[in-house]
């Protein structure tokens, strides 16, 4: 079995987050926001065996809390403290995934990997460059070499690297499917 891809497309719209658009008016048209039904398929569909990278638009709102106000990435479309997405937060916390990649703050920037409340293993959170950004440090493309979570061993998952953090999100309870 290889590796476990999530993916949330679009972002987070109060207004279409709690709706239900009929099926014919999705498939229809590309819809650039998430519905709720979205986010609880990912989430059940993660219990079954956990996610190894989990994609989404927009990076979670809180990712700047376990840092002090000058190492802060200098993300581009709200301050540090309105960017990103409340339901990112939460999926990121149902999820626990071993990566999250997200890309619309247009700007490379390495959490340190944050602990899971639920799980053994840590997050790695990545937030991509722009493509063609000239700035070299503002990477949109990254390497990695994964090994699936469902062929570790439970003393590689229980590996805490030396600078692992708590989770940054608040904490809200999710119901995680049994």
């Amino acid at each position: 079995s290889g590796l476990s891809i999530g993916y949330l497309s679009g972002i987070h719209s109060e207004m279409y987050y709690r709706n239900r658009t009929p099926p014919s008016v999705r498939e229809a048209a590309y819809q650039a926001h998430f519905e709720e039904g979205d986010v609880e398929h990912l989430v059940k569909e993660a219990a079954q065996g956990g996610v190894d990278i989990l994609l989404t638009c927009e990076w979670g709102r809180g990712y700047y809390k376990l840092y002090n106000p000058t190492q802060l990435p200098s993300v581009k479309s709200q301050p540090p403290t309105k960017a990103g997405s409340p339901v990112v937060s939460e999926l990121a916390i149902a999820t626990a995934p071993r990566y999250h990649f997200a890309a619309t703050e247009h700007c490379f920037h390495k959490l340190r990997p944050y602990r899971n409340a639920d799980v053994a293993h840590v997050t790695r959170f990545i937030g991509m460059g722009n493509v063609g950004n000239p700035d070299k440090k503002q990477k949109y493309i990254y390497a990695l070499n994964a090994k699936p979570l469902a062929k570790m061993t439970t003393e590689e998952k229980g590996s805490m690297p030396e600078d692992s953090t708590l989770c940054p999100y608040d904490y809200q309870p999710v119901k995680r499917p049994s």
